[in-house]
């Protein structure tokens, strides 16, 4: 099977303390060096891998950020920046550079208005996502925004999308929050019905906009069959920032405490076709075991959100 996506956490560390975040203590720096870098895409060469997304913490304060970015270009890969935009101004040159690589440099933006972002993000987070557009409209970069919905934006999804289209915004990624334990202190949950009603919402963007922008709900949505299965472990690897293959790239470094099944193995230890079997064999087990609950009627109305279900077969 073709996995056409690696997803590498090149950090743990960043610049912002975003109140929905799912990321643990940063306390301590991890960075995913490029010879490890290099010698995973070596290994993962057979599997057709097309696409690179670079994912943190924040990205762009890895060290070795700008010889990551000439490095994967130079081999051929499409390359996709997950970023706050904060330290655009500073590495915008470098990366038009290799602008013919670059397919996506995917803006985090919590709100259409100021205050609802910099509530989340902290002060002049948003000015600093106002600048990495213009950065991108100028060198001609491709770029899109990751929008998490939360209790302190859903009123705005539709104000995002008319400043998304305005600022010629090439997509908007929008997802539901991850439960974690910062989201639940800053009370940012919606409920079952305010996730529905924001679906709806975004489906309906999604056709207003049609031929304007691309606008996606992500993996993570309310699902109404419980059989649905997410199929992103089978087409992706997920390397962390100290070079493990994780089941999923959202498990990384969570906020909370994990069984460790979530970890395939070590990318620099063991061989990525071990790893894909084993990789594929949890797959297996976790649905299993989802289906086994579904016909013991175990699951609860939380489990409809796939992400959700993950976190919980992965606490136990």
């Amino acid at each position: 099977m073709e996995v056409s996506t690696i997803r590498l956490e090149l950090t743990n560390q960043c610049n912002l303390f975003c109140k929905h975040c799912f990321k643990h203590n940063r306390a301590t720096p991890e960075y995913l060096p490029l010879k490890t870098i290099l010698e995973i895409l070596k290994k993962a060469k057979p599997y057709g891998v097309r696409e690179i997304g670079l994912t943190g913490g924040e990205p762009t304060l890895h060290p070795q950020f700008e010889d990551i970015i000439s490095a994967l270009s130079r081999i051929g890969y499409s390359l996709h920046l997950f970023t706050n935009g904060s330290n655009l101004h500073i590495f915008h040159k470098s990366i038009a550079r290799f602008k013919n690589s670059i397919g996506d440099i995917r803006l985090s933006l919590d709100g259409a208005e100021e205050t609802t972002h910099d509530n989340n993000r902290g002060r002049y987070s948003y000015r600093s996502v106002r600048e990495a557009i213009k950065i991108c409209r100028v060198e001609g970069l491709p770029f899109s925004f990751n929008t998490v919905v939360t209790q302190a934006n859903k009123h705005e999804l539709g104000k995002i999308a008319e400043f998304a289209v305005k600022v010629n915004c090439k997509s908007i990624f929008f997802s539901h929050l991850q439960l974690t334990k910062r989201a639940k202190r800053n009370k940012l949950e919606l409920s079952i019905r305010e996730c529905i009603s924001a679906d709806r919402k975004i489906l309906e963007l999604k056709e207003k906009y049609a031929g304007k922008i691309n606008i996606y709900l992500c993996v993570g949505y309310y699902v109404k069959s419980p059989f649905y299965v997410c199929r992103i472990p089978l087409n992706s690897f997920s390397i962390d920032c100290r070079g493990n293959i994780n089941y999923c790239i959202l498990l990384a470094n969570l906020d909370r405490r994990l069984n460790g099944q979530e970890i395939i193995g070590n990318a620099q230890k063991v061989d990525l076709t071990y790893a894909r079997k084993k990789l594929i064999n949890r797959f297996l087990t976790l649905n299993r075991r989802k289906f086994e609950e579904i016909i013991g009627k175990k699951i609860s109305p939380s489990d409809h959100f796939p992400c959700r279900y993950c976190i919980r077969y992965f606490e136990n």
